[in-house]
């Protein structure tokens, strides 16, 4: 068996992504007779950031001071399981010698590999960001109002899937949202919310086309 490569995963940022993340990793390796170390980082996010400006900053931050902690533990890479903070990773990687792994990294593939329209599960992150990434050859489908209102719902910190999980009435608001995309032509879901991306597995197992990110980029 080859050497292990040790990942940093910033449990702190996101507990319960980085945890399944870890999961794919370690599976994976052992697919390759990879050995693999997981660096489990922990530094946290400060709460009740009194504006979306200021949310923004401490994300950023924590980002850093979680991969500069991952890079003089001698990680090889860095994952930060966190949707938010992906359209930023430029800003991180800067500041550190050691790759940082991007979520999205196959947004540019898609295209090439025949997809023509996705729909996006959660509004985390503006539409902008992925339409910049996949490249003007794939659209986007437009979710409904409705969706969107749920998707606020669900993203909620401290009433969303987060805190309660999938509960059988998210599970039905995303199934029905994931439905109504594909109805629209969408060919693959794309999770636009971390926690959302926890359960690709139990959204395709009912039938949505959903991209496992978490999986992708932990492999």
């Amino acid at each position: 068996m080859e050497k292990a490569i040790k990942i940093g995963l910033a449990f702190g940022l996101n507990a319960v992504p980085a945890l399944k993340m870890k999961a794919y990793a370690i599976g994976a390796g052992a697919e390759k007779r990879q050995a693999v170390d997981i660096f489990e980082e922990r530094t946290e996010m400060s709460a009740g950031a009194p504006t979306p400006r200021v949310a923004l900053a401490d994300r950023k931050i924590a980002s850093l001071l979680a991969v500069q902690a991952m890079e003089a533990a001698g990680c090889d890479e860095a994952i930060l399981p966190d949707v938010k903070i992906q359209p930023y990773l430029a800003e991180v990687q800067k500041e550190v010698q050691i790759p940082v792994v991007p979520l999205y990294a196959g947004l540019a593939d898609l295209a090439a590999a025949g997809i023509q329209k996705v729909g996006l599960l959660g509004s985390a992150v503006p539409t902008a960001f992925f339409q910049r990434e996949l490249g003007e050859a794939v659209a986007i489908v437009e979710p409904s109002a409705e969706a969107l209102a749920d998707f606020e719902e669900m993203q909620n910190p401290a009433t969303g899937i987060r805190r309660q999980g999938l509960t059988p009435a998210f599970e039905d608001k995303l199934l029905a949202a994931g439905r109504a995309l594909m109805e629209a032509g969408a060919e693959l879901l794309i999770p636009n919310c971390t926690q959302m991306a926890v359960y690709a597995e139990e959204l395709a197992a009912k039938g949505l086309k959903v991209w496992n990110v978490l999986q992708d980029a932990a492999v």
